[in-house]
């Protein structure tokens, strides 16, 4: 077998090893719209089905207090939103069925940690949390 037989052989072997780290996985059922930046914290996500999981996102805050937004929509499940401030007390716990502006506890400044459990979520996700 020469070189030019042999690299053409090879060649759909290394797209496929190439390729097999570069996946994404298009159908995952929860691929929200993040914005995490100081000051403000978003998360919305539209369409939902049947979603379960819970995520945790670091959010800097350099106030002590926060003003938690909820728009969004559930239509069937549970959504839980805890927001616990840089010493890990929780300052917040709310059912995101509930729609409104809410007020966080005091806590301490730094990085919050935000946490989002949804079970069964079928509907439209859409809070925020900003420093007042």
């Amino acid at each position: 077998m020469n070189f030019s037989k042999a690299a053409l052989l090879a060649s759909p072997l290394v797209a496929v090893i190439l390729t097999a780290g570069c996946s994404t996985d298009s159908s995952s059922p929860f691929q929200p719209n993040v914005v995490n930046e100081t000051d403000t914290f978003a998360v919305q996500a539209s369409g939902l089905s049947n979603v379960n999981v819970t995520e945790s996102y670091t959010w800097q805050n350099p106030g002590v207090t926060a003003n938690v937004g909820n728009s969004g929509v559930l239509t069937s499940g549970d959504a839980a939103l805890t927001v616990m401030d840089a010493i890990g007390a929780t300052v917040y716990t709310g059912d995101l069925s509930t729609t409104g502006t809410f007020n966080t506890t005091g806590g301490a400044s730094g990085s919050w940690t935000v946490q989002l459990v949804l079970v069964n979520y079928s509907g439209d996700l859409d809070f925020s949390l900003q420093t007042p």
